[in-house]
């Protein structure tokens, strides 16, 4: 779903040349990937904020929700159910491996 909405987006916008194409395909990938990124580190801020102490909790907090900025500025970039598709998945996934890192890397679970 999240690659036919990708295309469907990209189809519908009129280039100039070809560059702005591969840059508007690029700008996709990397939100996707900042996304994923967000959503992995509020996992491990939730799990840190329960588990730690309060000066590495407040670090991860002040890190996750800056980073959330970024997150907010790229969704203003892109189309809703472009921003909705890819904040759907990068959830989900990023959720998943997340409670995965946790288990395998902190021996206990989560």
């Amino acid at each position: 779903m999240v690659v036919k909405t990708i295309v469907v987006q990209i189809r519908s916008c009129k280039f100039e040349s070809y560059w702005d194409h591969i840059i508007y395909v690029h700008m996709i990938l990397l939100y996707f990937i900042i996304s994923f990124t967000n959503v992995f580190l509020h996992i491990l801020r939730s799990i840190l904020v329960i588990k730690s102490n309060k000066l590495i909790a407040s670090t991860a907090n002040c890190i996750c929700y800056t980073f959330s900025a970024v997150v907010i500025k790229f969704i203003a970039e892109f189309d809703l159910w472009l921003a909705i598709s890819v904040q759907a998945t990068t959830n989900f996934i990023g959720c998943y491996l997340a409670m995965w890192f946790c288990e395998k890397f902190l021996g206990k679970k989560c």
